[in-house]
């Protein structure tokens, strides 16, 4: 048996379609575990029930509710719990599967003991619109991409694992509120390696909401990231390690640009030249995200974009992607 875990917050419109993603499956000895992770006795809370009574008589779908809010960590590892599965997979609740996921995924492992995990091709949509495509190319292990924020998985509905090996790493570490897929691969790859799946297996929808980075709580998360793989840091070459901090502080400095609080990103800039000149290339990103802010670029770019990536998909994938993006 396969168990897909959803954890789900505040997005209860999307709710559905991840639920019936997994129904439609070609594979159908699985579990879906959707963990509620709203607060009771709000409007985001009572969507999701509303939602969830199409599924009331559905075996296969087990509906848990947090009593509180904890996070997307505490609701994976809910479900965890009580997971009866010999493999385990996640589910985004905005994102969705391609039918033949779990299918094509536990064959890939059944056939090769040597790894614990798999994932597959990614496409990403961002307004119903294509905007990229992540081949899965690498078969390994990816520490060290990782603690530089670049993430090979695209999201964490790309990843399905053996159970026993989640189970031996303790699930996800609750202490976490970002980076949480991260944390827990890092962890995966002392010990354990992945394999490469090259179909396009799963659509992650890009989440358009401009959300003002509170920039002492990313700074916060970061210092915590490092402290906890400190020991994995310290073991590489003096160069890498100064590439690992220059990249987790540029992933604030983006967000900063992107939120126009140019004041913060001036600061975060200070210390990403503690461990890297800043290039040419970085200059002209920095003028790019600013100039953005004021003019529709990326709008413009999304939809040749999305022009371009269809030309390169099958018709199958296509089909599919416009039946969910309008269905639902």
């Amino acid at each position: 048996m396969i168990t897909v875990i959803i954890p789900t917050y505040k997005r209860a419109q999307f709710i559905e379609r991840a639920i019936d993603s997994v129904l439609n499956q070609t594979y159908n000895d699985f579990e879906i575990i959707v963990v509620d992770d709203n607060n009771p006795k709000t409007e985001e809370r009572k969507a999701l029930e509303e939602k969830m009574q199409k599924y009331l008589n559905n075996d296969k779908v087990i509906f848990v509710q947090h009593e509180k809010n904890k996070n997307g960590a505490a609701a994976r590892n809910t479900a965890l719990k009580i997971a009866k599965g010999n493999y385990i997979t996640f589910l985004d609740d905005d994102d969705y599967y391609m039918p033949r996921r779990l299918e094509v995924l536990k064959e890939t492992l059944d056939k090769d003991k040597e790894f614990d995990a798999v994932y597959s091709s990614c496409i990403t949509i961002k307004k119903s619109k294509i905007s990229e495509i992540n081949y899965a190319t690498k078969n390994g292990e990816f520490s060290k991409d990782l603690l530089m924020q670049k993430s090979f998985f695209s999201t964490g509905s790309n990843l399905f694992f053996r159970a026993n090996i989640l189970r031996e790493l303790n699930g996800f570490d609750e202490t976490f509120t970002r980076h949480q897929d991260i944390e827990l691969m890092i962890r995966f790859f002392e010990k354990h390696k992945i394999l490469n799946v090259k179909e396009i297996l799963v659509v992650r929808n890009e989440d358009d909401r401009r959300n003002v980075p509170n920039i002492q709580n990313m700074y916060n998360v970061k210092e915590k990231f490092f402290n906890k793989f400190l020991y994995k840091i310290q073991s590489l070459d003096e160069k890498t390690q100064k590439e690992i901090y220059f990249c987790n502080f540029q992933e604030i400095y983006k967000k900063c640009l992107r939120a126009r609080k140019y004041k913060q990103a001036k600061n975060v800039l200070k210390r990403m030249k503690e461990y890297k000149n800043i290039t040419q290339k970085d200059k002209i990103k920095t003028f790019y995200y600013i100039i953005n802010n004021y003019i529709p670029i990326d709008k413009i770019k999304l939809y040749i974009r999305d022009k371009e990536l269809r030309k390169k998909i099958d018709n199958y994938y296509i089909n599919l992607i416009k039946k969910y993006e309008e269905e639902y």
